[in-house]
C-alpha cells in the first residue's frame, strides 16, 4: 500500500514537470486561445453587427498586436527601471482598453454599453483561459496515468 502512495505521489510530481513544460514550450498556444473566445464572446454580445466572424478575427488579433507591441515596450523599460511597473496589471489594463475601443469604435456602440460589454468580455476570456489552464492540468495526469499505468503495475509486482 506504501508504494503504491508512492507511485501515485512519482505521477503526480510527473504530472506537475510535464504541466510546467507545456507552459513554458507552449505557452504562445494557450494565448492562441484568446483569440476564439474574444470572437465568441463578441458574437453574442454583439449580434446585431454586420462584421462576420472572419472580420472580428482579424481586428481583434490587429489590436492584440499592438498590446503585444507595447507589452515589449513594458518589458525593455522595466529592464532599466524594475520597481516601473506590475506588468500584469498594465496588460490586463490594455486589453480591458482594447476591447472597448473595439466595442466603441468597430461594433458603434455608445461608451455606456462598451464599458460593461468589455468589462464581461474581459471576464469571461479570463474565466475561460482558468477553465483551460485548469483542465490541462487536471486531465494531464489521467493521460499520464494511461500511459505509465503498465509501467507501474509491473514495477508494483517487482517490489
Amino acid at each position: 500500500m506504501a508504494s503504491r502512495q508512492k507511485l501515485l505521489q512519482l505521477l503526480q510530481s510527473k504530472s506537475e514537470a510535464v504541466f510546467d513544460a507545456i507552459i513554458n514550450n507552449y505557452g504562445s498556444f494557450f494565448s492562441l486561445m484568446i483569440i476564439p473566445l474574444y470572437v465568441l464572446a463578441t458574437s453574442v454580445l454583439f449580434r446585431k453587427s454586420t462584421h462576420n466572424m472572419a472580420e472580428r478575427a482579424t481586428v481583434i488579433t490587429f489590436l492584440f498586436g499592438h498590446l503585444m507591441i507595447f507589452q515589449a515596450i513594458l518589458n525593455l523599460i522595466s529592464a532599466v527601471f524594475h520597481p516601473f511597473y506590475e506588468s500584469k496589471y498594465l496588460v490586463m489594463g490594455g486589453e480591458i482598453a482594447i476591447i472597448f475601443m473595439l466595442s466603441l469604435r468597430f461594433f458603434k456602440a455608445s461608451i455606456i454599453d462598451s464599458i460593461w460589454k468589455s468589462i464581461i468580455i474581459a471576464a469571461f476570456v479570463f474565466m475561460s483561459m482558468q477553465y483551460i489552464l485548469v483542465g490541462t492540468q487536471t486531465f494531464l495526469p489521467i493521460i499520464l496515468w494511461r500511459i505509465y499505468h503498465p509501467l507501474f503495475n509491473s514495477l508494483i509486482y517487482k517490489i
